[in-house]
């Protein structure tokens, strides 16, 4: 077999087909880090994110166009945006990129929010996109490797309100930091505590800094970027660009992004594990949250346990005395009924923090730290969540707590001004359960290889539905597909990028018949698998083939080549050197 024809030919088959994502925390992904805190959380994740597919340097140009678009090809560039404002310039991804500058929007480069010289020469962490971000050239150079800090004296502000300058005291150091503006605080502050975990005790030949010994953050530091993880929580950007590392570029995730509370688990030596009910509930009941979860989407009620009641979100007039229903609360549960689901309220991701619907369609918030509560069908409020002890601070944009006052003429769901708030009664997080299983699939123009983690009679219907005139094509391994089935390859081709999500329920991963020639076949597992893992007994030349990571060849005693993983949700194609049906099962 003439093996160079053969790569070539998966080249071109690469520049021509394009890539699919599959956006989802892999179920199972972090249970090894469940119970743990301190060094032993450090190093359980560490663990799980360690060993990631290293991107080359030059090619993450390529990469920020799938984490760090703003939309329309718009650099996301977090040293000149200026959320809910205008930027005062902008980059296009492919055009601008550093070069020379002079000045601020110049160009744009490749900012390591932990500086190289922090680390040396080393390539993996030079490349590692959790904490590369592009930024302008000039703003960078500003930056330099100072560290992160807040700025009482500043020498040098950027045109969107970043500074550079003398530390505040405050804080423990008295050195030049860089100060980013409050909405991307967080974002810097998880990329460092990534950083932190991922390269915990490989960083033999790393430096010092002001702000980090090797991979270790100092205490001072630390503490700054604990308050800034909460301050300025996880935003939906941030999903967005850990989902497109995950399953398009390093296969890893950061978890400080998906468990923000990590953080002081990890650096809090007073914080303990908490505790989430595992919910065996009947589906449609609600379940108690305890810690922040990796996405905050779904229904909710709003509990205060002492008095067992709930915020009414069927109500018009929110903003009431008595805006409650009574409920029953047994072990953690809450079960449904037709007044208990008529009165939640749906949490969803926004840029500045997150909105809080109501089933009668209001937004809540306050924007200022006064008592009071606003609501309103068309203005979205913006609130911040944290948990404090099992109890849910939701925290308006103003400043003001939403509690519940227990007092018997003001018995009411309200936000309450910083100052008095603790003397209101703490509230709780119900979350509505759900044994569905939600696929959501990133396509780009093109063609794209599927396969499903979903299964569902209605699968084929709801995708043709959600792509609509952006569909051009869908083939099977057969043709035209009637249906869509678990654990087989799709190719289906559009006519631009489109995000969209399927429902039903999660497929078990059952294994795939291989057949003499070729085989179409879909990774329909909860998390990724290594080749090496696979239970098959493949023939010396038997191939794997992906679309965008090349393949992989047996060469009689393990698989080699640039294929080393199979990814959920993507499709891939068995080349049989021989004439014998195998079975391929996943571990």
């Amino acid at each position: 077999m003439n093996h160079n024809a053969l790569r070539l030919n998966f080249t071109i088959l690469f520049l021509l087909v394009s890539l699919i994502s599959v956006a989802q925390i892999p179920n199972g992904y972090y249970n090894q880090a469940n119970d743990k805190t301190g060094d032993a959380l450090k190093v359980a994740l560490h663990d799980i994110i360690k060993g990631h597919t290293t991107v080359s340097y030059s090619n993450l140009w390529d990469a920020f166009w799938s984490t760090d678009n703003k939309g329309d090809g718009v650099v996301w560039d977090m040293y000149s945006d200026v959320p809910g404002g205008t930027p005062p310039y902008t980059y296009q991804l492919g055009e601008g990129q550093c070069g020379e500058y002079n000045s601020e929007g110049d160009c744009y480069n490749r900012e390591h929010s932990w500086p190289k010289s922090w680390f040396g020469s080393q390539t993996t962490p030079e490349c590692d996109l959790h904490h590369i971000f592009p930024t302008d050239g000039f703003v960078n150079a500003q930056r330099s490797n100072f560290p992160f800090g807040e700025v009482q004296s500043a020498s040098w502000t950027s045109r969107n309100g970043s500074k550079l300058g003398t530390c505040k005291s405050s804080l423990g150091y008295s050195g030049t930091v860089f100060e980013p503006i409050d909405a991307y605080k967080g974002d810097f502050a998880r990329a460092l505590m990534y950083m932190s975990v991922r390269y915990y005790g490989e960083d033999n030949n790393w430096g010092s800094s002001d702000m980090t010994n090797k991979s270790e953050i100092l205490p001072w530091a630390i503490a700054m970027l604990m308050d800034w993880n909460e301050q300025d929580p996880v935003s939906q950007k941030e999903i967005d660009r850990n989902n497109a590392i995950y399953a398009d570029y390093q296969h890893n995730r950061n978890p400080f992004v998906d468990h923000p509370e990590y953080a002081r688990l990890i650096w809090d030596s007073d914080a303990e594990p908490p505790v989430t009910p595992d919910p065996s509930a009947t589906d449609g009941d609600y379940v108690k949250v305890t810690s922040a979860p990796a996405d905050w989407s779904g229904e909710y009620l709003i509990v205060y346990e002492g008095g067992n009641v709930a915020f009414n979100g069927a109500l018009e007039t929110l903003d009431a005395v008595g805006n409650t229903i009574a409920v029953t609360i047994t072990e953690g549960t809450i079960a449904s009924s037709t007044e208990v689901d008529a009165a939640t309220f749906t949490i969803a991701a926004i840029n500045n923090g997150y909105s809080i619907k109501s089933a009668s369609g209001y937004y809540i918030g306050q924007t200022s730290d006064a008592n009071g509560l606003k609501s309103d069908q068309t203005t979205v409020y913006a609130n911040s969540l944290a948990y404090n002890d099992g109890d849910i601070d939701i925290i308006s944009s103003g400043g003001a707590y939403l509690r519940y006052n227990a007092a018997s003429d003001q018995a009411r769901f309200r936000y309450y001004k910083s100052s008095t708030y603790t003397n209101q009664k703490a509230i709780q997080l119900y979350k509505k359960t759900v044994t569905t299983a939600t696929q959501s699939v990133t396509l780009a123009e093109g063609w794209n290889w599927w396969a499903p983690t979903v299964e569902a009679d209605d699968l084929l219907d709801q995708l043709e539905e959600a792509l609509g005139d952006h569909l051009l094509q869908i083939v099977g391994r057969d043709g035209v597909p009637s249906a869509i089935v678990a654990g087989q390859m799709y190719k289906i081709l559009t006519d631009e990028a489109i995000t969209f999500a399927l429902s039903g329920t999660a497929v078990a991963a059952e294994g795939v018949t291989l057949a003499a020639g070729t085989t179409w076949f879909g990774c329909s597992t909860a998390m990724a698998v290594s080749l090496s893992d696979l239970v098959v007994t493949p023939a010396q030349g038997d191939k794997i083939v992906s679309q965008d990571e090349g393949f992989a060849v047996f060469n009689g005693t393990a698989w080699v080549g640039t294929l080393t993983t199979l990814q959920p949700g993507r499709g891939y194609v068995y080349w049989s050197a021989d004439t014998a049906t195998k079975t391929l099962t996943y571990p």
